[in-house]
């Protein structure tokens, strides 16, 4: 709750400043937008005598960037991203029947399986903090329009929820990612262009690493 309360904060400090985006003409050309794709593990892990181990299991995640350019150096900025997982309910074995079985209170929805588990759908939502640090200005004072490199510390949270046997919708704890990772942009034209990078860190469902690829656009 406290690394909620705190995320959020920080998160209101950065969007201040763009309260005033259409009185004041000094953000022009300083706005960048990403919409991108990664890869997220579809299930936290499994023990195998007595330790963890991720999942393989991928499923695609979709993140909307939003950042404001400090300096030539420095960009600060906001990410929200949402993915469909899954979620393994643990199934009773039902000696009668011979297969694993879960019945809901009501006694109107059943489950049944020949293993000990039953995988539903779940939603996942991830939201906190970027910045991107250009390399290029640091060692060339020469304006480079079309290409762009980067390195990307982030923060945030990610929460995951499901709906159970008697549907009721079941929250899972919040998850504290971070990460630190790097980039590049092309543009084809001023303003649009697409983007690739690679981070490494501490993400949801014991992810280690990660790339993410998607469009840039500059307001």
């Amino acid at each position: 709750m406290k690394s909620k309360k705190l995320l959020f904060c920080l998160m209101l400090i950065f969007l201040y400043p763009l309260s005033t985006y259409g009185q004041n003409s000094f953000l022009t050309d300083k706005i960048t937008c990403k919409l991108g794709i990664t890869p997220m593990n579809a299930i936290s892990f499994f023990e195998f005598n007595g330790s963890q181990y991720a999942r393989r299991e991928k499923k695609p995640h979709f993140q909307l960037q939003f950042a404001y350019k400090l300096n030539k150096i420095i960009d600060l900025g906001v990410y929200l991203g949402y993915s469909k997982l899954y979620h393994e309910i643990d199934l009773p074995y039902d000696a009668e029947k011979g297969y694993y079985a879960l019945t809901s209170d009501d006694g109107i929805r059943h489950i049944f399986n020949h293993y000990p588990y039953y995988q539903c759908d779940s939603h996942a939502f991830a939201y906190g903090l970027k910045s991107d640090i250009h390399l290029l200005p640091i060692f060339s004072n020469k304006r480079i329009d079309r290409l762009d490199v980067y390195l990307i510390p982030s923060i945030g949270l990610v929460s995951e929820n499901y709906r159970d046997v008697n549907n009721k919708v079941i929250k899972k704890p919040e998850f504290l990612a971070y990460g630190v990772g790097v980039g590049t942009s092309y543009y084809f034209i001023r303003h649009l262009g697409v983007f690739g990078e690679y981070h490494f860190g501490h993400f949801y469902n014991l992810s280690k690493s990660r790339w993410q690829a998607g469009i840039v656009y500059k307001f």
